[in-house]
């Protein structure tokens, strides 16, 4: 599947399950509100029903005056309550009929119940409410008896027509803001879709880039979610750091080639000017050929070291080390190099047991003294510091020696990388030293730091915790 439909694929799914979730809150609330506005309204139409039936009552009793029914009065309460659902007879105090509403139009009298009926079904078609009658006494405005009303009804609660539509109207209010919402949603969720799905794309490209080999272009986007906004900086930093990694690469090839290139020619010069006779083998320029092959030695060392470090066959042997006594022996065996430029190499050693890999803290030791004084100027000075600290051990390597730009300090571990070029090719090495120091540390789970300013000397600092053989 290629990365256009990957990303269709990904729209899609920001889009449909956006829409899923506001759906399902949208119905949810839908459903809600329809049972309970149902259910509310059933009560309001309850209570409102008992009303009208106490109303009634008190209207039937007011018409009876002087003995009398006032007839045209009652014919307009009974058409009222027909329209309302509810069919009357009234009868006086001897139990004559004085008014009913079937008597008075029989038909409209079914056609209500009827209608009230099938709006019944219409809303609830499991309704199976039956007709009934409830009789209720009615006395004057001194307690007399006058007579009785049947109020025939289908129970307190039923739909009329006007309800129904009321309830209806609700109802389609509801779905149309539920279709508004989700429409809304649709377009919400097509906005944040794309704004998630852009960003990521752009890094997809640019890692498609880097992939192929491309490092000079940076993704250019500021999006308003911290996560993207962290990734797209995580990709750019990536970029920069392959890119200088594939600088420092084709460095190596011209470096390596260079260094390698030149005791070679050397000796060959050496030999074949021997061999033609031009030179004697004399011992000076045998010697000369030997330091040759010195050098050349030391460098392919120092590229197997490196190796070694990175395929993770390099493991640590401890043993029980005087830390500063060994400090102190590479020191005297480094105070040849530094008289030569008639630098003093001062140092304050502890006397610390602790289980080290004697050769690899050696070795770290070397690197870091001999980088001071190969980048010290004659006359300086050098100090060098052990001691412990809480649990770990604590190395200083301090020059005044000519610095470290700023630039270079977070480039300085990395294989290959040389801070000055042309001075490197003076005092020699492939840049190699201070990444192998770094890997000696990681391996005793420890840490090396520098500071540095340019003309005024550097610092390396390397704390060592103390191992126990017993977590090895």
């Amino acid at each position: 599947m290629d990365y256009k439909n990957k990303k269709k694929t990904l729209n899609n799914k920001l889009i449909i399950s956006l829409v899923s979730v506001i759906l399902l809150v949208v119905v949810s609330i839908g459903v809600t509100i329809n049972i309970v506005l149902e259910n509310t309204f059933a009560d309001y139409i309850t209570k409102n029903n008992r009303k009208e039936i106490n109303s009634l009552i008190t209207s039937l009793e007011e018409e009876y005056k002087n003995n009398q029914w006032n007839i045209y009065n009652i014919k307009e309460i009974g058409k009222v309550s027909i329209d309302k659902g509810r069919i009357i007879e009234l009868y006086d105090n001897k139990e004559n009929l004085v008014w009913g509403a079937r008597e008075y139009d029989n038909k409209m009298c079914h056609q209500t119940m009827d209608g009230i009926k099938n709006n019944m079904k219409n809303m609830n078609p499991k309704w199976d409410g039956e007709y009934s009658v409830e009789k209720y006494n009615l006395t004057n405005e001194y307690g007399d008896y006058i007579g009785y009303v049947n109020v025939g009804s289908y129970g307190a609660f039923y739909y009329m027509d006007e309800e129904v539509d009321f309830l209806n109207h609700i109802n389609k209010l509801i779905v149309i803001i539920a279709i508004i919402t989700i429409v809304i949603t649709i377009i919400i969720a097509i906005l944040i879709s794309n704004n998630i799905s852009k960003p990521i794309e752009k890094v997809s490209e640019m890692t498609k880039l880097i992939g192929e080999g491309g490092y000079t272009n940076k993704i250019e986007y500021n999006s308003n979610i911290k996560e993207i906004d962290t990734l797209i900086n995580s990709i750019n930093d990536l970029e920069s750091k392959l890119e200088e990694q594939e600088k420092l690469r084709k460095r190596l090839t011209t470096d390596v080639s260079h260094e390698l290139r030149t005791p070679l020619t050397s000796i060959q010069t050496h030999l074949e000017a021997i061999l033609d006779g031009i030179w004697e083998p004399t011992n000076d320029r045998l010697s000369s050929i030997n330091e040759e092959v010195i050098r050349l030695t030391s460098l392919v060392n120092q590229l197997k070291d490196l190796a070694k470090f990175d395929s993770d066959e390099s493991k640590l042997n401890l043993t029980q080390v005087n830390l500063g006594q060994l400090i102190q022996n590479i020191i005297y065996n480094n105070q040849g190099k530094a008289l030569e430029k008639n630098i003093e190499i001062k140092s304050s050693l502890e006397e610390i047991e602790s289980n080290l890999d004697k050769e690899k803290i050696s070795q770290l030791v070397v690197n870091l003294l001999s980088n001071a004084i190969r980048y010290t100027n004659e006359g300086g000075y050098i100090y060098l510091r052990s001691y412990k600290k809480d649990d770990a051990i604590k190395i200083h390597v301090e020059d005044n020696g000519v610095g470290i730009p700023d630039e270079s300090l977070k480039y300085i571990f990395e294989r290959f990388y040389r801070v000055d070029e042309s001075r490197s090719k003076k005092t020699g090495g492939i840049g190699v030293g201070l990444t192998i120091s770094k890997s000696i540390v990681n391996l005793h789970r420890g840490s090396i730091e520098v500071t540095s300013k340019v003309g005024e000397g550097t610092e390396f600092i390397v704390t060592i915790p103390v191992i126990d053989l017993k977590d090895i």
